[in-house]
């Protein structure tokens, strides 16, 4: 859920910074415990609840999305990072 989250953000962004602030406010999130997360958004919630522990891959994650944000042509090692990050949260 988080990945097709970022998907969509990137997907559609028209201002970079815009979508820059919004992945800041995930790694933000999931570099708090569960208990001070505004509660309300369901794929913070099951974060919470199922990958207690294992956030820093899911902050990986997003990182790796805010790679594509980079101006055209995109470096090959944008795209690596994307799929090892993918990789990591699905290992």
């Amino acid at each position: 859920m988080l990945d097709n989250r970022m998907a969509r953000f990137v997907g559609r962004a028209r201002a970079p910074i815009v979508t820059q602030l919004r992945l800041a406010w995930w790694r933000d999130q999931l570099g708090k415990s569960r208990s001070e997360r505004p509660p309300g958004d369901p794929v913070l919630d099951a974060l919470g609840e199922h990958w207690a522990g294992q956030e820093d891959a899911l902050v990986d994650l997003v990182d790796a999305w805010e790679g594509l944000l980079a101006e055209p042509p995109l470096d090959d090692e944008v795209l690596v990072k994307l799929c090892d990050s993918r990789a990591r949260c699905f290992a």
